[in-house]
């Protein structure tokens, strides 16, 4: 297991292009003389966490996207995110979920129990938390009536997913994060989920 990642000197960062100048990212860029410069940035790059693409190594066509240092931020639109309330038991607000395509959360909105209806804020709130317990959990998903077929809700799966797909990621115990998923409670106002 790595330690904390280290943070490497922004004075190697570039523009990379692929052969071609079809892709580009901007990467961090050693350019060893002599053995020891070279085992200086491999410890570097291996303590930052970072992925180490060697440039003219028969690889270089993909590697300026691989090496990108660009942070997505995935902000869903409003009601893009789910929606849950702490439980009294002291349970996690995703296992009371009253705003999110689930069966749970239909029931709850069907019986008027723990629904979005029972959530509304009170009158003259402004930039306020009313204090009710409830979190954002996720980011809406995808909800699949046919699989493959149809899809009445589109949430933010297909774009989580490509993203990851093109090398993003979220943090780990040892890496630090590259996409970030940034549910919010929308109800509230821009101002207090600005701070």
């Amino acid at each position: 297991m790595r330690g904390k990642a280290h943070p490497v000197p922004a004075e190697h960062l570039e523009r990379v292009s692929s052969w071609g100048g079809v892709n580009s990212g901007v990467s961090y860029v050693f350019r060893p003389g002599n053995i020891e410069s070279l085992q200086e940035a491999l410890v570097l790059g291996t303590r930052s966490g970072r992925s180490i693409g060697l440039r003219g190594g028969g690889n270089s066509y993909g590697d300026a996207a691989m090496n990108n240092e660009d942070v997505v931020v995935v902000l869903p639109g409003i009601m893009g995110s789910t929606l849950g309330v702490r439980g009294k038991d002291g349970s996690p607000a995703a296992d009371n979920l009253f705003w999110a395509p689930s069966g749970g959360a239909v029931w709850n909105l069907l019986t008027r129990r723990n629904s979005i209806l029972g959530h509304a804020l009170p009158d003259g709130i402004g930039d306020a938390h009313p204090g009710d317990g409830v979190e954002p959990v996720g980011l809406m998903p995808d909800v699949h009536a046919i699989p493959g077929i149809w899809t009445p809700l589109k949430g933010y799966d297909v774009l989580v997913n490509h993203l990851r797909s093109l090398g993003y990621h979220e943090a780990t115990h040892d890496r630090p994060a590259n996409l970030v998923l940034a549910p919010y409670d929308w109800r509230l106002s821009n101002r207090y989920n600005g701070q």
